[in-house]
């Protein structure tokens, strides 16, 4: 799926005193039978009817829009979508390499796509009805990890080599031969893992989380802290031109403008 730059918005509703606030918030998972396959659980409220910014993080979400329960599939640049006025969602993000254990279908028929799950699992109806039912949106939450859950007891489990894998891409590993030579598997045969589990080469996903990264240290960009030049470094770019590449390939932006555009 993808994520917006800012996790609180705010704004003063026109010829009034009112201020309309937009939210994103995530929280940890409950349940540990969930916990292998999953990232977080997350609740949103629009606030105002807008186009919104999002940027990628190589997962797979399903989420509740309060009407019905949605796959939204990965992506690996940035986009554009509209959020309507006053909407809530509430989602559970799911490890990348771990969308086949729980949808039954490989990660890469999802790429780019918003699907309803009743599609791909017919029995989620009945989990769209206990959704509905839940009176907070923390009684939701908790629905989407037991159905994480339920998934992971009677499915397939996923990869033990993809999500070792996927780890070592998110802890800052750039190199996929090195990788496979600790995971004992070949190159090649890795990257077919990750193209069916994953629906991401190793080597996107690699960019997709240091671009995370780098979104996460905006601020010392915008506030001087750091020059361009050594958070670069720091990050594990090759130099200050390859990160602003490669930031403009995933945001459309570079990162000098993207620090402005994150103080809102």
């Amino acid at each position: 799926m993808a994520i917006p730059l800012h996790n609180v918005v705010e704004k003063r509703s026109l010829g009034t005193s009112f201020t309309v606030r937009s939210r994103y918030v995530e929280f940890a998972l409950n349940l540990p039978e969930a916990k292998g396959a999953t990232v977080c659980t997350w609740w949103g409220a629009t606030g105002w009817s807008r186009r919104l910014r999002l940027f990628p993080d190589g997962c797979i979400d399903l989420v509740w829009d309060s009407v019905k329960l949605v796959v939204v599939g990965h992506a690996d640049v940035a986009f554009t979508g509209h959020l309507p006025a006053q909407g809530t969602n509430v989602g559970i993000r799911l490890q990348p390499g771990a969308a086949r254990a729980v949808l039954g279908i490989p990660a890469s028929s999802l790429r780019g796509r918003t699907v309803r799950l009743c599609d791909i699992l017919p029995s989620a109806g009945a989990v769209e009805a206990r959704l509905g039912k839940a009176r907070t949106s923390a009684e939701q939450r908790l629905a989407l990890e037991w159905l994480v859950a339920d998934r992971l007891e009677v499915g397939a489990a996923p990869v033990d080599v993809v999500l070792e894998a996927v780890g070592q891409l998110r802890d800052g590993a750039t190199r996929v031969q090195e990788i496979a030579a600790s995971l004992s598997v070949g190159e090649r045969n890795l990257r077919r893992m990750f193209a069916e589990e994953v629906g991401l080469s190793p080597k996107a996903l690699q960019r997709i989380f240091r671009f995370r990264r780098l979104l996460a240290r905006l601020n010392e960009l915008a506030e001087r802290r750091a020059g361009a030049a050594d958070l670069a470094v720091d990050l594990g770019y090759a130099d200050q031109a390859h990160m602003t590449r490669e930031c403009k390939r995933i945001s459309g932006t570079s990162p000098v403008a993207l620090a402005m555009y994150g103080r809102g």
